[in-house]
């Protein structure tokens, strides 16, 4: 109840706080580059490399997939097979194409993730016209969201199906576990959900979860193979180019400790 009285009040301000946080952030990141002189990330490329990531490696690894092969004789496609199979019926579309409707479809799915939190957080007496300036503002001075909407990254389907399946808990229990276990099946790092489902006892979705995700491996057994043969690998480099690990994030305090 102390929360719904306050939130209204309280947590426009703390947009602002966030915004103007962003903001002065990326203000420092271009006198930094005026002072140097060196181009910085985001560099106007978008739309120019049909999307990076989209284009390579997962509309390669499609073309791959599609045509029986493995969608990892391309190097760089090192996520699980699901998003190269669900990617197959819109190969007949040009890559460029593609890369601005999930550009377009990310930004919808993060602006709609962010404001749903701020609802499940809030409450419902917030005005949402009010705060949504601040939200865009957020967003667009974000680093992760503008690599994905740059990138054309599937990240943003990965944070819809979490969303779906959070939504889900407390109606049903079996459909969240399969949102989870989808989330999993296109980016690993989903898996960690396990931890507090298992901390709060939901075992229907923890089950859900872990025969959804046994029926997506079983559907493409021999690539998934492949790909913990290839995660296995990847797990023991480390670098800093395009890098979003913990460990490369830390690396610079620890040289300075």
């Amino acid at each position: 109840d102390t929360m719904d009285k306050t939130s209204p009040k309280t947590t426009p301000s703390l947009l602002r706080l966030i915004a103007a946080f962003c903001t002065l952030e990326i203000a420092l990141l271009f006198l930094l580059q005026i002072l140097y002189q060196q181009a910085i990330y985001p560099v106007n490329i978008f739309g120019k490399l049909e999307g990076i990531d989209y284009y390579d490696p997962f509309y390669i690894g499609s073309l791959l997939l599609n045509a029986d092969m493995s969608p990892y004789i391309h190097a760089r496609y090192s996520a699980p097979p699901l998003f190269a199979l669900l990617n197959t019926p819109f190969l007949s579309f040009r890559p460029q194409t593609m890369s601005y409707v999930l550009s377009g479809v990310s930004f919808i799915i993060v602006t709609m993730g962010t404001v749903w939190t701020f609802r499940l957080f809030h409450g419902r007496d917030i005005d949402y016209v009010k705060i949504s300036a601040n939200i865009l503002i957020i967003m667009a001075f974000s680093f992760p969201f503008l690599f994905l909407f740059d990138r054309s990254n599937i990240d943003a389907l990965v944070f819809c199906s979490v969303l779906l399946g959070i939504f889900l808990m407390t109606s049903s229990e079996i459909m969240a576990g399969v949102c989870f276990a989808t989330a999993f099946a296109l980016k690993i790092y989903p898996i960690i959900l396990l931890a507090p489902l298992v901390v709060l006892r939901k075992k229907t979705i923890i089950a859900s979860f872990l025969i959804c995700s046994a029926a997506y491996i079983l559907l493409q057994k021999k690539h998934w193979i492949t790909y913990i043969e290839i995660l296995k690998q990847r797990s023991q480099k480390f670098e800093y180019h395009e890098n979003a690990s913990m460990a490369a994030a830390m690396h610079y305090f620890g040289e300075i400790i």
